[in-house]
């Protein structure tokens, strides 16, 4: 089974290098994005680190780092 991840600032460039590198990984699955950010459009982002990262995040909803995380916290600011 593998291990939930929540990604607190999945926004920020570290983020999106951190979703690039944990979608590859078999064992770890993202259960929530969480940024500060999570009112605005993905269009809003000017540039994404990452296709296939952006590909994940589009997919999925971005909520408020006040929202309550689905998986262990892995924080990237």
């Amino acid at each position: 089974m593998p291990i939930n991840l929540s990604i607190f600032g999945a926004l920020s460039l570290l983020g999106q290098h951190l979703i690039a590198r944990l979608i590859r990984e078999p064992g770890l699955k993202i259960a929530s994005l969480h940024d500060h950010r999570h009112d605005q459009s993905l269009n809003a982002v000017l540039w994404f680190a990452d296709t296939n990262a952006r590909n994940f995040t589009a997919g999925m909803p971005i909520k408020s780092p006040l929202a309550v995380p689905e998986g262990d916290l892995i924080l990237s600011h």
